[in-house]
């Protein structure tokens, strides 16, 4: 039970009734009320049940799947008949004709005889399906001037009846047709629904895009139309061409108005007419594709049009399918009706395998699967398959491709799925995969390209689906980019561009034919052509991700039927790779048959083999034997508690661990008596994906039953089920229902006599009735008849009276059709029943015996009278059972023993055998259409039907005549196929149709009998059916959302549809009362909002993420600063007021705008004399008031002495005020509506702009800083890091850290800032020493007020263990000091609370309070600087540690909404760790500016590190530079100019990739002077990344080279040499300054530039000067380098070892031209006992030693939260001694990093400061990879050393001896260079020894 969280197991009455798919539905909306959420979860227990196995089901393998395409643009293949290469045009002008095969945009001859001769060259590459681009007749030529072009490709069709007489003739077709089949090929014609030739011009010459928001459609009358409602409907509106559109349609000469064919093409209505496309929101579909002329799908005519033109071929030639062009740009509907009919009449001619696809041309899985879905096309080109093999195949991992494969059950519903996906690599659009992979793999060389290419090519071939060839691919081509250069003619080509290219692989060029078949890539696609015909599995072979793990893919393909597994491991990387690869069972055997036959290996006992693929291919493995069965024990994963149900959900059968199963998922909702089957999943994970507010009887309150039922491929079978409870979705009031379409009204007269009573209707109906004139009793039912009234939208009150001529029966009724859409009366009963049980107290049952035995049958409820089944009917057995409510559990009963059991849910149940049915069509799995003409004539009318019916219609001419006739009209009735999801039919006369669209009666969600009334149809173009009821689509309402957000003070861009009937406006109060109720927003005032197209331009540039969508502007602008202050709603109602979409609001940028002025303000707190000033901006407050204490630290809860108002300022938003304040300490109280909170209150908050503070940060205070100088505090100046910061070494450091356990500090100073003025204690002389051999500058980690650090030392706890007694590998230590973590001293503070004030726990205790914290700080900073140190401050600006109106927030309490990043529902986005910042809005950047300053003149520090950079504009940066550049040694004690700025550059979070503004991320600071930290030298010195699942991976300092550990995550030697090789380069790169454009000689032999160096599928270099790096080995974030190396290196390396290791490691970083950063503790082996994130793991993890007397190994497992996944790994390491350095090995430690920074500063050639300097004077001579050979010539460029004319620096990490060439002879052992003494010179050879850094000097 433990499988699902429950409150409680309740037992189920589970009934068996008919099986009913659900394939192809789109996702209905939720029902009724409000949106629904799931509620208890309930296990109904694992087992196989009766019905289980008629549920289990076969994955589809219906459609088209294995076939092996060639795409060809038969212009550019072969010419077979020159004398049709100007189209039969006598002119001799090419833009007359469109000929020129000089012209890459012009016809170059191919043709259809051409492609014919060429059968055989495709037949030999194995193609089974040519697919041609467009052959009909084209505009010949578009454009004009530089853009002219012709219609080679075919995509400009003019005529769709004929061919382009460039290509030929029908007869041609026919004969290229044949041929084709003859050879077993298959035909598919490429066609355009979207578009036609450019022949519609515009009046007014202007082709931008214009909405429906501005500008909607009018009908002939000038009423709006909205198109989209109407697409479908035979009533489409009548539009007028002079007024309808919003561009005017014309055409430019009179043969244009007739050129296209068939005529109704010539109709300027059936356009869009609304401007070019800009492939966003609404223009995709409405917008000219590039000018063409787009088609108005919507309309009937172009619906019924285009099914002529689709079917005509069909007919006229032997085709085999469609490649349909531009779907996602059409409307699904239109897909809806024509797709079906196509392939239907396909079927209907004999072509049962008719195969139509389609081009959505997107990565996104969730596009492309919902037009196989909702579009009912039969499969969707695989352009998310393409996204993920370009990524894989350009070496940039197989995640992507991994993803790709999961993705295919999106695509899995009831009658499809992915295997039918036709896959490609590139094509005529994006460009050749031969290209693209160049694109992604600069200076790419050919022979790698190759190796790609067939690497793609049978990654394509054995991946699921049809794979397709690009035309040439075969060749070579790869071409120059996309569209029309990816265009190459395969016969000898006179375009330059073409005849210039040399093919891959070839070795020849454009300038020749090229059909060879011994072309490698041809011969490869035969071959695997050859290959996969031999094996099912590969056509209908599922497919099952084994391994996607950067440069390796593996997955498993079974058959069903064979049940041998076939194992397909791809290499994209440049090295041998070895990888254990799951496989379906332990101890198979496998062999290998792919590249070559041969033996291959057994699975081990966990189920994995070893494969080890050579680079750049593949390998296949087949299993000897079939794969055996396994468990088949299905745990069924249903939503959580919790889940809201507004779009679908996952289920997912856990627990499968057969090698081979299929999943078959259903769904049954409380009452309803018939599963939905969801789908069929045969690979794993298995899942499917659920509407589950849309399964039929899903309500409030009801449960949903989930069932799974799994089976292997030996027959075994296990089940599952779970039950959720529906609830209401938060919060309350959810979105408005619409009202249903139909009111009916049942009436009962016993006598039967319904002649002339008619029903009188008035209120909310269509067409109110007059007395004479009713509607009739025509429907019949059990009940009796019923009368059917067409309903106004939102109808709420219906009257009706019941009467015949002047005879009343029974008076007025008013019925509420959205509570009550049926009602009950019966002949002389005043009464109106919601329910048939409730106007007849009874439900009948019918039961039917195959054997028509009813003898002793009786139906038993419980607590009543069993009642005998004696009646008879043409069903079998009646019975009438007493009842008084729904639903009536019951049960049949013969002979006293139960037979069936279920519930009745309305007047009737039928049973059949044991299973309980809702309908008598139900049981009789029939679905039967009841249909009604007004005019009463049904001649000729009839049903054509396919999907999902036994015996479909053989033809349209051969439809289904009526089967019945009653008063409603006729009716059919037709049988289902078993387990059919539900029928697809249309009624018709001829080519009439009604209502339009083709319909899909979904049994499952609508019932098997329905009765529709002619041409009632929804938006959607489906039948609206007058019984069983239907409503329309819930609202999007939910006010807790914030969607809508404020660009500018009277601008507001809201993503919802935006129409110009529609209301827009935003609602606000000040008093917050603004709710939803009853369906509605309430409560509140408006600002009438306009659509005004969307946003672009300069908003568009500071609000990237929301360019292009839609923008309103507020009308009455004078109400925008009160509403600015207020509760806000944006509120979206339709015409009829209806309620459509309803969300908060964003108001940052409304508040930028309107508060411009702000940005000039100081809002510091200031004091002159004994005055003081505060000012606070809260310009949506409606109350500033400041709080005042005395002078003394007021205790937390003190209340004040006094309460001051303070007085706003309209045009900035400040409040502000000025008294007698000083020294006082104060806080704001602040009043107004907090959007956060979602309330009106008051809180009490200090001072964001705070100076001082009280212990505890509970107060501010006005404090003089001045007074808190020490001696000599004004003369100290702050001179930076100077000109050239590389030549400053940083070592980062934190406060507590430094002298926590320094005995030579006085107790009560220990990790304070008055440790740092202890001139002499041990940290303070070390520093010293580190100073003078240039590792000078300190970086504290945050030393601002932190949130997370107690402040007063008596309420700091400590470890209440002795941990110093525990086992070095105990788990002991961290659950010790864990228990106290957030109680205790330590934190490394990346928790800001105020930003201006010094942390007061560093304080000592008598200077925690007021200024002399300040004071304190100053003098550390002070000792510092008279140490020989610069100081630089650790800043953290882009998160606060909570938001809202938590105790540890400032800025939200004070502008709530607007300091914190929102995401686009408005919640605060936290992926820095917690509530995200925007510093992009323009006080909070000022906040930032204004603290750095404060920082930088307050405490005179050097430096500025910032934490997460990335997260800030790069603009933000700018202007702290600029800031930090005006300040002077005279005005602020500072040099400005020489100020320090570095950060981390990351790229990550809701900002990625620049999308909200551009980043300060690492290449987007290149230029600036603003370093980053560099990553890249760092993990190829340590090895593999911080993130590693096992951290063995090792690097150029951990024993890559020549020192292997044996961990399998180093892959193969190759993979080991690959990798060593990427990790010299990316340490030299490091090494000059990871400068993007430095160019060397790489480790590889070829030149390369700093950008082309890879480093995890990025450019490796990214800086335009040294300054801008940063390069460390190791910082506070994950494993010191000591704990890293420990990892790493073998463990037996002997310490001596591990010490020139770490100066191996410390070399690059100190010998480089960036800037060096150390860790502090870094040079004398600091360990953290191998914790990755001690931010939280108190003092005994974080000891920082330089008295060298512990290093902090082996002080037990580091903490579980972060680091128990590698408890393994660090167990064994911990408790051997020998990796505990002694005291001698840290010292030799620190003498290592004291030698290399000496080096470092013996010559200015260390330190160039600049890019061309670099270039000039460093390279770095060849040696082998591991070994760093880096050359410093003197002699080339301006002379920097006059002391020498070069350096030689070699970096040797291997365990032996190596000896490289120097540039030059003439070197010596440079004096401080240790190794060197022990180097051996000889001329130009220098032998170094191992594990050494030797320097020598000429």
């Amino acid at each position: 039970m433990g499988r699902r969280l429950m409150a409680a197991v309740t037992a189920l009455l589970v009934g068996t009734g008919v099986i009913v798919p659900a394939a192809g539905i789109a996702a209905a909306q939720a029902p009724a009320a409000d949106r629904l959420a799931v509620g208890a979860v309930t296990d109904i227990g694992a087992g196989t049940r009766p019905g289980d196995a008629a549920l289990a089901r076969d994955a589809l393998r219906g459609d088209l799947s294995g076939e092996r395409f060639y795409f060809v643009m038969p212009d550019r293949f072969a010419n077979g008949d020159r004398a049709n290469d100007r189209g039969g045009s006598p002119s001799r002008d090419r833009l007359v004709h469109g000929f020129d095969p000089a012209d890459k945009s012009f016809y170059h001859g191919g043709d259809l005889k051409g492609l014919r001769q060429k059968l055989g060259y495709l037949d030999g590459m194995g193609v089974t399906a040519i697919w041609m681009t467009p052959m009909f007749a084209n505009r010949w030529v578009q454009g004009e001037g530089a853009d002219v072009s012709a219609g080679y490709h075919g995509y400009w069709t003019t005529d769709f009846t004929r061919f382009d007489p460039h290509f030929g003739t029908t007869q041609d077709m026919k004969a290229l047709i044949a041929d084709a089949h003859r050879l077993g090929v298959k035909v598919f014609f490429d066609i355009v629904a979207n578009h036609t030739a450019d022949v519609i011009d515009y009046a007014e010459k202007k082709y931008d895009y214009i909405g429906t928001g501005a500008q909607p459609y009018l009908d002939a009358e000038g009423n709006p139309v909205d198109i989209a409602a109407a697409a479908g409907r035979p009533d489409f509106p009548e539009l007028d061409p002079a007024t309808s559109f919003p561009y005017t349609p014309v055409f430019d000469n009179d043969a244009d108005r007739t050129v296209k064919v068939p005529s109704w093409l010539n109709d300027p209505v059936l356009y869009h007419n609304r401007g070019d496309s800009t492939f966003s929101g609404e223009s995709t579909e409405y917008g000219d594709f590039v000018g063409l002329d787009d088609l108005m799908t919507e309309h009937p005519v172009v619906v019924e049009g285009m099914k002529d033109i689709f079917t005509s071929w069909i007919d006229t030639l032997d085709i085999d399918g469609y490649r349909v062009d531009t779907v996602k740009h059409v409307n699904m509907e239109f897909w809806q009706a024509l797709a079906p009919h196509v392939k239907r009449y396909a079927a209907s001619k004999g072509n049962k395998d008719f195969f139509v696809f389609g081009e959505v041309f997107s990565s996104d899985t969730s596009l492309t699967s919902s037009y196989t879905t909702t579009g009912q096309m039969q499969s969707t080109l695989d352009f998310p398959f393409q996204s993920g093999a370009l990524s894989f195949l350009s070496g940039k991992g197989a995640e992507r491709l991994g993803e790709v494969l999961v993705e295919d059950d999106r695509y899995t519903d009831a009658d499809s799925n992915a295997n039918s996906l036709p896959t490609f690599l590139g094509n005529h659009d994006m460009g050749r995969i031969a290209w693209q992979i160049r694109q992604e793999r600069p200076g790419i060389t050919d022979a790698e390209l190759l190796e790609r290419l067939r690497l793609g090519n049978a990654l394509m071939y054995f991946w699921r689906g049809n794979p397709v060839v690009y035309y040439g691919d075969e060749q070579g081509m790869a071409g120059g980019g996309g569209d029309k250069l990816a265009r190459q003619s395969m016969f000898a080509s006179k375009t330059p561009e073409f005849a210039g290219e040399t093919f891959v692989g070839a070795g020849r060029t454009g300038a020749q034919d090229n059909f060879r078949p011994q072309h490698p890539l041809y011969k490869q696609l035969a071959s695997l052509a050859d290959f996969v015909d031999r094996d099912t599995v590969w056509r209908t072979g599922n497919q099952v991700l084994r391994v996607a793990d950067g440069d390796l893919i593996a997955f498993s393909r079974i058959d069903r039927k064979d049940l041998q597994e076939f194992v397909v491991v791809a290499n994209s990387g440049t090295e041998a790779k070895s990888v254990d690869v799951p496989v379906a069972a332990r101890n198979l055997r496998y062999d290998t048959v792919f590249p070559a036959k041969g033996a291959g290996p057994t699975s081990s006992a966990d189920a994995t083999v070893r494969v080890e693929v050579p680079p750049m291919s593949v390998l296949v493995l087949e299993s000897v034997n079939r794969v055996p069965s396994g468990q088949v024990v299905p745990t069924l994963v249903a939503p959580a508690t919790g889940t809201v149900l507004d779009k679908r959900v996952e289920l997912r059968a856990d627990g499968v661990t057969a090698p081979f199963a299929q999943a078959t998922f259903a769904a049954k909702a409380q009452g309803q008596a018939d599963w939905t089957v969801l789908g069929t999943d045969d690979a794993a994970p298995y899942r499917v994906e659920v509407d589950v507010a849309g399964l039929p009887g899903a309500a409030d309150g009801k449960r949903v039953e989930f069932r799974v039922v799994v089976k292997d491929g030996h027959g075994a079978l296990g089940a599952d089920g779970a039950a959720i409870g529906l609830v209401p979705a938060p919060p309350s009031g959810g979105p408005q229902t619409g009202s249903p379409d139909w009111l009916v009204v049942h009436y009962r007269r016993p006598a039967g006599d319904y002649d002339g009573w008619t029903l009188h209707t008035w209120g909310d109906v269509e067409q109110p009735t007059e007395w004479s004139g009713g509607h009739p009793f025509s429907g019949e039912t059990a009940y009796g008849r019923f009368a059917w009234v067409k309903l106004k939208p939102g109808a709420r009150s219906v009257g009706t009276v019941v009467h015949k001529g002047d005879e009343k029966d029974g008076g007025d009724r008013v019925i509420d059709p959205a509570l009550t859409p049926q009602v009950w009366v019966d002949q002389g009963d005043q009464a109106t029943h919601p329910t048939e049980v409730a106007a007849t107290g009874r439900v009948t049952v019918h039961y039917q015996r195959g054997d028509g035995d009813y003898s002793g049958a009786a139906v038993k409820v419980a607590g009543q009278p069993d009642v005998p089944l004696s009646g008879r009917d043409g069903f079998g057995a009646v019975a009438e059972v007493p009842a008084d409510a729904l639903p009536l559990e019951f049960s049949v009963v013969k002979g006293g023993a139960a037979v069936a059991a279920g519930r009745a849910n309305s007047g009737s149940a039928w049973v059949k055998e044991d299973k309980v049915f809702a309908s008598r069509a139900a049981a009789e799995n029939r679905a039967v259409i009841h249909y009604h003409r007004p005019d009463g004539d049904y001649t000729d009318w009839v049903l054509y039907h396919w999907t999902g019916s036994l015996n479909p219609s053989p033809g349209w001419t051969q439809s289904r005549p009526k089967d019945g006739e009653d008063g409603f009209g006729i009716s059919w009735s037709v049988e289902l196929a078993e387990g059919a999801p539900g029928l697809s039919n249309i009624i018709h006369k001829g080519d009439t149709k009604d209502p339009g669209a083709d319909q899909f009666l979904d049994v499952g969600s609508t019932g098997y009998e329905v009765w529709f009334v002619s041409g009632s149809a929804r938006q959607d173009g489906q039948a609206s059916y007058v019984l069983p009821s239907s409503s329309a689509p819930a609202a999007d309402a939910d006010l807790g959302q914030a969607k809508a957000v404020w660009v500018s003070k009277d601008k507001l861009v809201w993503d919802v549809p935006v129409a110009a009937t529609d209301g827009y406006h935003v609602r606000y109060d000040a008093a917050g009362g603004i709710k939803l109720e009853n369906g509605a927003v309430v409560g509140g005032k408006h600002l009438r909002l306009v659509p005004a197209g969307r946003l672009s331009g300069d908003l568009a540039a500071k609000f990237p993420h929301l360019a292009d969508k839609p923008v309103f502007g507020v009308r009455d602008t004078d109400r925008i600063d009160e509403a600015l202050g207020a509760q806000q709603a944006a509120v979206h109602v339709d015409s009829g007021g209806a309620l459509r979409h309803a969300t908060g609001t964003q108001i940052a940028g409304a508040l930028d705008d309107r508060y411009r002025g702000a940005t000039a303000l100081d809002y510091r707190p200031t004091v002159s004399g004994a005055n003081a000033t505060a000012r606070l901006w809260a310009p949506t407050a409606t109350s500033v008031k400041l709080r005042l204490f005395g002078t003394a630290a007021p205790a937390a809860d003190a209340a004040p002495e006094q309460v001051v108002a303070l007085t706003r300022d309209a045009a900035t938003g400040a409040w502000s005020g000025t008294g007698a304040w000083k020294d006082r300490y104060y806080q704001y109280e602040v009043s107004g509506y907090s959007p956060t909170e979602r309330k009106v209150r008051t809180v009490v908050v200090t001072d964001p702009y705070s100076v001082s503070l009280a212990v505890g940060s509970t107060h501010s205070q006005f404090a003089d800083l001045g007074a808190a100088a020490p001696g000599g505090w004004s003369g100290e100046v702050a001179r930076g890091l100077g000109a050239d910061p590389t030549e400053h070494g940083i070592t980062e450091l934190h406060v507590r850290d430094f002298s926590i356990g320094d005995a030579s500090v006085p107790e009560a100073e220990r990790g304070t800032y008055k440790a740092f003025t202890r001139r002499d204690s041990v940290g303070m002389t070390h520093l010293r020493d580190l100073a003078e051999a240039g590792l000078d500058t300190v970086h504290l980690l945050p030393t601002f007020d932190i949130a997370s650090i107690p402040e007063r030392r008596a309420e700091q706890r400590t470890p209440d263990c002795d941990l110093a007694a525990m086992a070095p590998d105990s788990e002991e230590q961290q659950a010790c000091v864990d228990a106290v973590r957030d109680a205790d001293g330590f934190n490394w503070g990346y928790d800001p609370l105020h930003f201006d004030v010094p942390e007061g726990s560093y304080a000592t205790d008598d200077a925690q309070s007021g200024p002399a914290r300040v004071r304190q700080y100053r003098e550390m900073v002070q000792a510092l600087h008279a140490n020989g140190n610069k100081v630089v401050v650790d800043v953290v600006y882009n998160h606060t540690t909570s938001s809202g109106d938590a105790a540890s927030s400032v800025l939200d309490k004070v502008v709530p909404g607007y300091y914190q990043r929102l995401d686009a529902n408005g919640a605060i986005a936290t992926s820095t760790c917690c509530a995200n910042t925007a510093p992009e809005n323009a006080m909070m950047g000022k906040l930032v500016v204004d603290s750095v300053v404060h920082w930088a003149k307050t405490f005179k520090v050097d430096g500025f590190r910032f934490d997460l950079m990335g997260h800030h504009p790069k603009a933000n940066m700018l202007a702290v530079r600029a800031a930090l550049d005006k300040l002077t040694v005279a005005a602020d004690g500072v040099d400005g100019r020489k100020i320090r700025v570095y950060g981390e550059g990351w790229n990550f979070g809701e900002v990625a990739d620049d999308a909200r503004f551009e980043q300060a991320t690492q290449a987007n600071m290149a230029g600036t002077g603003i370093g980053t930290f560099s990553d890249r030298q760092r993990d190829a010195v340590r090895g593999g990344g911080p993130f590693d699942t096992d951290p063995r991976v090792q690097g150029l300092a951990s024993g890559l080279a020549g020192d292997p550990n044996g961990a399998p995550a180093n892959g193969t030697p190759s993979e080991q040499r690959s990798r060593l090789v990427n990790y010299t380069d990316l340490v030299k790169l490091g090494m000059a300054g990871n400068l993007a454009d430095y160019r060397f000689d790489g480790t590889g032999g070829s030149p390369v530039t700093g950008r082309e160096v890879d480093y995890n599928g990025s450019p490796a270099g990214y800086a335009a000067q040294p300054g801008e790096i940063v390069n460390y080995s190791d910082a506070h974030d994950n494993e010191t380098l000591y704990d890293a190396l420990a990892m790493k290196l073998p463990q037996g390396t002997a310490m001596a070892d591990r010490v020139r290791m770490q100066k191996i490691a410390h070399a690059p970083v100190v010998l480089g031209q960036g800037q060096p950063f150390l860790h502090a503790g870094a040079e004398f082996l600091r360990s953290k006992s191998l914790d990755r994130n001690s931010y939280n793991s108190g003092d005994w993890f974080n000891r920082y030693d330089p008295t060298l007397t512990d290093n902090g190994f082996g002080r037990g497992l580091a903490h579980a939260v972060d680091n128990r996944d590698k408890w393994p790994f660090h167990g064994p390491l911990l408790a051997d001694p020998a990796l505990k350095p002694a005291r001698e090995h840290m010292r030799t430690a620190v003498d290592d990093t004291l030698e290399l920074f000496g080096l470092r500063a013996s010559s200015p050639l260390f330190t160039l400061g600049d890019a061309d300097a670099i270039q000039t004077k460093l390279s770095f001579p060849p040696a082998e990879a591991g070994v760093v050979v880096a050359h410093l010539d003197d002699t080339a460029g301006a002379d920097v050393d006059p002391a020498r004319d070069g350096l030689l620096v070699v970096v040797n990490p291997y365990p032996q001896a190596r000896t490289v060439t120097a540039p030059a002879s003439g070197w010596s052992a440079h004096p401080l260079s240790a190794d060197a003494a022990e180097a051996s010179i000889d001329g130009v050879s220098v032998t170094v020894p191992a594990r050494s850094v030797v320097v020598l000097s000429r």
